[in-house]
C-alpha cells in the first residue's frame, strides 16, 4: 500500500484547553478506530522535528495521506498554513478521484470536522458539496470522547469511510505516491482567507 497515513489532521494550534483537549481526544479517539485497518495513525504536526523543513514535510505526509481531516472553527479560515494544507489536499483530489471512476461512490478526500462557528462560514466547496460532521456540543465540560457512545459512532464513521477509500485506491494497483517527494504546499500569494456565506449541507457521512 503506497499511503503511509490514514488522514492528515490539518488544524489551527489553540493554547487553552477546548482546542487542544478536542484535538487530544479526537485524535487518540479516531487512533483507536482506525488501528483494526492501518498500521500507522493519522499525521498530526506534532510529529515535527526540530531541524526539519517543515513546508516539506507537512506536504509530504499530506500527499502520503488518504484523505485530510480538517477540525473547522473561524481561525482556520484566516491561517495562512492551514489554507495552504486544504489547497495541497484538493490538487491530489483533483489528480487522484478521477482514478476511481464509478468505483469512488461520490467520496472525497476532505472530511470536515466542526468544532465551532457556522457551516454557513465554510468555502462553497465545502458547505455546499461535502458533508461535515458537527462536534460543536463539545465543551471544556465534556467528558472523554472515547466513552460517549454518539461521539464514538461518528469517530467510527469516519474510520470506516477512510477505509472504503483506502480500499478503493488500492484496487487500483497504482503507488499513488512515487512523486510525494516531489510535492510541495501551494505558494502563500496564491492563498485567500475563507469568506462565509452559504446554506447548510447535512451532515456527516449523509
Amino acid at each position: 500500500m503506497p499511503f503511509k497515513h490514514p488522514c492528515f489532521i490539518s488544524y489551527v494550534r489553540g493554547q487553552h484547553d477546548l482546542i487542544r483537549g478536542f484535538l487530544t481526544q479526537l485524535t487518540k479517539a479516531l487512533s483507536s478506530s482506525l488501528e483494526p485497518y492501518f498500521d500507522e495513525g493519522p499525521y498530526f504536526d506534532q510529529e515535527l522535528q526540530a531541524g526539519e523543513y517543515f513546508d516539506q514535510k507537512l506536504a509530504d505526509a499530506i500527499c502520503r495521506s488518504v484523505c485530510m481531516i480538517v477540525i473547522y472553527y473561524p481561525k482556520y479560515g484566516l491561517h495562512e498554513y492551514c489554507l495552504r494544507e486544504f489547497e495541497a489536499m484538493k490538487s491530489l483530489e483533483k489528480d487522484r478521484l478521477p482514478l476511481l471512476g464509478a468505483t469512488g461512490n461520490g467520496r472525497g478526500l476532505i472530511i470536515p470536522i466542526l468544532l465551532r462557528g457556522k457551516v454557513d462560514d465554510l468555502p462553497e466547496e465545502i458547505r455546499n458539496h461535502i458533508h461535515c460532521c458537527d462536534f460543536s456540543k463539545f465543551t471544556t465540560a465534556t467528558g472523554d470522547i472515547s466513552k460517549d457512545p454518539e461521539y464514538v459512532a461518528r469517530i467510527e464513521r469516519i474510520a470506516t469511510y477512510i477505509d472504503e477509500l483506502r480500499k478503493d485506491f488500492a484496487a487500483l494497483n497504482q503507488n499513488l505516491c512515487d512523486d510525494c517527494h516531489t510535492f510541495r504546499l501551494p505558494d502563500p500569494k496564491t492563498i485567500t482567507p475563507w469568506q462565509p456565506g452559504g446554506s447548510k449541507p447535512p451532515p456527516f457521512p449523509g
